[in-house]
């Protein structure tokens, strides 16, 4: 169960992030559709006026009209040709990704997830009653299923061995939790990585693509370098746009995360005492089980 409510909040949260990359498309796309229009009935407003045409001087008719700049960030996308849009869909494939775990560390990164108050207060309560039933620690572990107590069941599962085992136990699966925790986290740092990287890529192929043109333009063609040259630039500008809130999100999730395993440290310090005083009942009552299993010395 805990696994199809996992996949379904995952789900949704891609769909969000995928809406929200599209909208602009959209509203692009939506944009355009009155200027097409305009475009597609000026031809008909200039042949319903011949005498105004007729009357123009024949070197102002001969003239091209203006090239359109792109006026929104779908058009500028679209202007740059098939590599650069190709280029600006991985860069918004990796900003989809890098959104859905942020999304999700948000959710789930928090201290009723990683250090329950509840079982921090339960441990407490049977630390200061001297509490040496080890069924009760279990049942509070069962109750409460989270990193921490995931730590202190590792610490249980070695009751009756030596402390320095016991130690050794605890530190083991806290550093299990803490390598579980900074693995969710990862996909934020390779965002914040590969973006800047896969935007500067773009930007050179998009600039190779500018010099040839302009080259094979000739001279007296300035306005198409510099055109292919800030259209290239896009790549670029868009790494930087997913990088930088990718590395905020990780760095703010590891103090996070690092925050939360000082305060199970702390509760693990309070505890460690209560195991030991189990570890020390523990071989007493091993003991008397197994002298009562002995059929020499059962009673007769």
């Amino acid at each position: 169960m805990s696994l199809i409510s996992s996949r379904r909040r995952w789900s949704i949260v891609v769909l969000l992030c995928l809406a929200s990359w599209l909208a602009p498309a959209c509203q692009a796309q939506d944009a355009a559709g009155p200027a097409a229009d305009r475009e597609r009935s000026g031809p008909a407003t200039a042949r319903e006026q011949p005498d105004s045409v007729a009357d123009a001087p024949t070197g102002a008719a001969t003239l091209a009209a203006p090239k359109q700049s792109p006026e929104n960030l779908w058009q500028m996308i679209v202007a740059g040709g098939p590599l650069n849009l190709a280029f600006m869909g991985f860069l918004g494939l990796i900003s989809l990704v890098a959104a859905a775990v942020a999304m999700e560390r948000l959710a789930n990164l928090t201290r009723r997830q990683v250090v329950p108050s509840q079982a921090v207060r339960e441990l407490q309560g049977l630390v200061d009653s001297r509490e040496r039933r080890l069924e009760k620690f279990k049942a509070v572990c069962d109750q409460h299923p989270s990193p921490l107590t995931n730590v202190v069941r590792a610490g249980l599962a070695r009751v009756g061995r030596p402390l320095s085992e016991i130690e050794k136990g605890l530190e083991d699966a806290a550093a299990r939790e803490m390598a579980e925790l900074r693995a969710r986290v990862r996909p934020l740092s390779v965002a914040a990585n590969v973006a800047p990287l896969v935007g500067l890529l773009g930007t050179v192929v998009g600039m190779l693509e500018a010099f040839r043109v302009a080259s094979q333009a000739g001279l007296g063609k300035a306005e198409l370098l510099a055109e292919g040259i800030y259209l290239a630039l896009e790549t670029t500008v868009a790494g930087l746009l997913i990088a930088i809130p990718a590395l905020l999100f990780a760095s703010y999730f590891h103090s996070r995360a690092e925050r939360f395993f000082r305060e199970i440290s702390d509760c693990l310090d309070s505890t460690l005492p209560a195991l030991e005083a189990l570890s020390d009942a523990q071989p007493t009552d091993s003991a008397s089980r197994s002298l009562s299993n002995n059929p020499l010395m059962a009673p007769r």
